[in-house]
């Protein structure tokens, strides 16, 4: 109840105090500038709750408030592409083991094992999965991808090289094949939440694929796709018409169905395609969307207001805190490695630690 009137007192004071920018096209949300302050150091009656989960040159780490530095939780392999993956809860981190080889004239990575390890502890569960791909096959389509906190989906592929998706339990060694009719692409692939719908994408594709067990529709859309906790939206950039260019943000529901232009990108911003790799980011609660431009937007999905927070967004990466009130930041050039939250209640910016890496999750405690 706190935080729902420290919220609507902030949006009483945003929508009375700070200029409202309408956007072209015009049925974009209408912009209201609320600028963050430079991150100074933590108040004493301020605190963050959970650990955040932090990454660098191969390493898992942990940080929970009061610790001098960051903590190595985990070393996994630098040598397999996409390897590391946070469980939906944060609890385990699932990697996959090999090395890269020559195959032939050809580069390959060669598997031997998928192994999760615990966050919070030292234990860890390792399964045989011994396969060969090659650089041909996209990095992104070999990712593990996890299914809930206990099941992980992966491939491998058979004598002729067809590749076949399979769901893992590693904590039972249970293998059973992926019965779905939709596959992941070679590509990219985002699936929903609840994993009953995938959007996934072929490097020579026009459009992405919207596709369930039984339909699949092509969608003009382009880059990151991010989507809700409840599986019923989803936000991605949209196309302009007879370009590859990106033309806005826009919300769309589950079944492929246009909601809303959200943000209109600039054509003058060519710049932001570079400026953070996992553009978009819903909140826990799936009230408010994170993204990046030219500066650190947050999309309040109740109001259709679009928050800028004049945060400089030149290679962030982000997480949200599981209770949808604060905001991990680490920027990836910033030489003093500061690891800062975003506090939205308060509305200003801590320095709570230093990282030389990336923030890629942040976990509760219980």
């Amino acid at each position: 109840m706190h935080r729902i009137l420290v919220w609507s007192t902030l949006w009483l004071l945003l929508i009375t105090s700070q200029a409202v920018h309408t956007q072209s096209p015009t049925d974009a949300w209408p912009i209201v500038e609320h600028c963050v302050s430079n991150a100074t150091k933590p108040p004493a009656d301020w605190h963050f709750d959970g650990t955040l989960l932090l990454s660098s040159f191969s390493r898992l780490h942990t940080y929970q408030q009061g610790w001098d530095t960051p903590r190595i939780q985990v070393f996994y392999s630098f040598d397999i592409p996409s390897s590391g993956q946070l469980s939906p809860d944060g609890k385990w981190f699932a990697t996959i083991e090999g090395k890269r080889e020559r195959v032939q004239v050809v580069t390959a990575w060669k598997t031997s094992k998928i192994t999760i390890h615990s966050t919070d502890s030292k234990k860890k569960y390792t399964i045989p999965w011994e396969n060969i791909f090659f650089a041909s096959h996209s990095l992104n389509g070999h990712k593990l991808y996890w299914l809930d906190n206990q099941h992980l989906l992966y491939s491998k592929d058979d004598k002729e090289l067809n590749e076949k998706w399979f769901v893992i339990n590693p904590f039972t060694q249970e293998v059973k094949p992926w019965q779905n009719k939709f596959k992941p692409s070679t590509f990219a692939v985002a699936f929903s939440s609840d994993r009953s719908k995938a959007l996934h994408y072929e490097q020579w594709d026009e459009y992405w694929t919207l596709a369930d067990d039984e339909h699949e529709i092509k969608i003009p859309i382009l880059g990151n796709v991010a989507w809700s906790s409840d599986s019923s939206r989803f936000v991605a950039y949209t196309m302009k018409p007879d370009t590859r260019d990106v033309a806005d943000i826009a919300l769309f529901d589950s079944e492929g169905n246009l909601i809303d232009h959200i943000f209109h990108i600039p054509d003058a911003n060519e710049v932001f395609w570079d400026v953070w790799t996992a553009n978009q980011m819903w909140s826990p609660n799936d009230q408010y969307i994170l993204f990046a431009a030219d500066h650190l937007y947050l999309a309040d999905m109740n109001q259709k207001t679009v928050i800028d927070t004049c945060i400089s967004t030149r290679s962030l990466t982000i997480a949200w805190s599981p209770s949808s009130t604060q905001i991990a930041i680490i920027e990836s050039y910033d030489p003093k490695r500061e690891v800062q939250i975003f506090d939205l209640d308060r509305w200003a910016r801590y320095i709570v630690a230093y990282h030389s890496g990336s923030v890629i999750g942040w976990r509760t405690d219980d």
